[in-house]
């Protein structure tokens, strides 16, 4: 699958990957859950993320991915806002320039 210039605004999990995918730039305004979420074995790579958000929602959900990789970030969220939640310690995960909150 191939995405590419895609929003998503005000909702639950901003984008919910799974399979191989490869991305473009994706960019999610104000989820409620996580910006993005990985699912069982995602192979993900996502060139740029844009992530504004008034919530403290996690920008990366990890949840069974086998890989992903962010080659940069441009993110807009409150302080304490943690970068990745979920079991990244089991999958393969390259965050790149600007993946810091």
């Amino acid at each position: 699958t191939v995405l590419n210039d895609l929003v998503a605004e005000d909702n639950h999990r901003g984008f919910r990957l799974w399979g191989s995918v490869r991305a473009g730039t994706l960019t999610s305004n104000n989820s409620r859950s996580a910006a993005f979420w990985f699912g069982q074995g995602a192979s993900v790579t996502i060139e740029h993320v844009n992530v504004t958000s008034h919530t403290s929602a996690p920008v990366f959900m990890i949840e069974g991915a086998n890989s992903v990789t962010v080659n940069s970030c441009t993110l807009n969220v409150p302080a304490g806002t943690k970068l990745v939640m979920g079991a990244a310690s089991a999958a393969q995960v390259t965050l790149a320039a600007g993946c810091e909150v």
